[in-house]
């Protein structure tokens, strides 16, 4: 009956918590800016534009909805200035409209953490806190999936539809307190 009464405290011990708590105070994590940002980049790097050099190009950005859509749409205009086409303002000016679509820009953390919180023990004049036991992974990804649809201007005659991805990833994997992983990871980079 001892040992089974020592197996249940240990066993229920081991049960913890499980979850994140929100480390940002902005409404979205600078890591998680980063891994979309850089998805973004990689979807339009990814875009042949050879076939725009030298063309007049407006770019119909009305069918790309995303918090960030203004810094996606300055990557394409860089992509296809740098491609040697001309952009334009408006599309009575333009060859080709080069329509941009927004399929998928975002952040996949299935993340999971799992153990014992810091927990204090004693009385109130004397009392140690126990160190946090953990054990989790955090596989974050970015993805972008974009499509770009261009065509005549004048005749609205499709020439070329792409479809383009980016992806980018960061994670951990931890089995000690995070607070002790992060002043490691500041200790080692001299912060």
């Amino acid at each position: 009956m001892t040992r089974f009464v020592l197996l249940v405290l240990l066993l229920s011990g081991l049960i913890g918590c499980s979850g994140g708590i929100r480390q940002t105070t902005t409404a979205r994590a600078a890591e998680e800016m980063l891994l979309v940002s850089t998805a973004a980049e990689r979807a339009v790097d990814a875009y042949p534009t050879e076939h725009l050099a030298g063309k007049r190009v407006w770019i119909d950005e009305s069918y790309f909805d995303s918090v960030d859509k203004n810094f996606v749409i300055s990557c394409v205009r860089e992509r296809i200035v740098e491609s040697g086409a001309v952009l334009k303002s408006s599309v009575d000016e333009a060859e080709l409209v080069l329509e941009l679509r927004n399929a998928t820009l975002g952040v996949n953390d299935p993340s999971w953490l799992f153990g014992i919180p810091a927990l204090p023990l004693g009385t109130t004049e004397a009392t140690i806190v126990t160190p946090e036991l953990s054990i989790g992974y955090d596989p974050q990804k970015g993805w972008a999936k974009f499509q770009f649809w261009t065509y005549s201007a004048s005749s609205g005659e499709t020439l070329d539809l792409c479809e383009t991805w980016g992806r980018s990833s960061t994670g951990w994997f931890q089995s000690i307190t995070p607070s002790v992983v992060g002043t490691v990871q500041q200790a080692a980079q001299g912060d």
